[in-house]
């Protein structure tokens, strides 16, 4: 009885960042003010019956186009391409982590932006900057 309890009293500890779940959004999109821009980058993964897919959406200043391709998932690490002529065409690669995806950047806006592609930037796991409990304006 007392290795039960304590098996149930450390199966939390167990628990690790990398099994956070791969599905949900990741965003870092927000309205600027100072220039009424809309700018940053958000992916929704979304498991499906044959397997995952990425909603993905760039901002460079207007209203983005959504693209949705198939996601490679291995553990908590992800792939995918997004295909030419679409904003932010290219192949990425991340890892799902408790606070958001670390999402490497090898697409053509990499170089645009003069992001490193061999560090990975943060996409916050959170509401749609779309969906009604984001703050956005209308």
């Amino acid at each position: 009885m007392r290795f039960l309890l304590i098996f149930l009293l450390l199966i939390p500890l167990s628990v690790r960042a990398e099994d956070a779940p791969i599905t949900g959004t990741y965003s870092s999109l927000y309205y600027n003010e100072e220039g009424g821009d809309l700018l940053g980058a958000e992916v929704t993964i979304i498991k499906r019956a044959k397997g995952y897919e990425a909603e993905f959406q760039v901002a460079q200043g207007g209203r983005p186009d959504k693209v949705t391709v198939p996601v490679s998932v291995k553990g908590n690490r992800i792939s995918f391409t997004i295909p030419k002529p679409e904003d932010g065409s290219g192949f990425y690669s991340g890892k799902i982590i408790k606070a958001g995806l670390l999402l490497y950047d090898g697409s053509d806006l990499s170089a645009l932006t003069q992001r490193n592609p061999s560090k990975p930037f943060l996409l916050k796991r959170k509401c749609s900057y779309w969906a009604k409990c984001g703050k956005h304006p209308g």
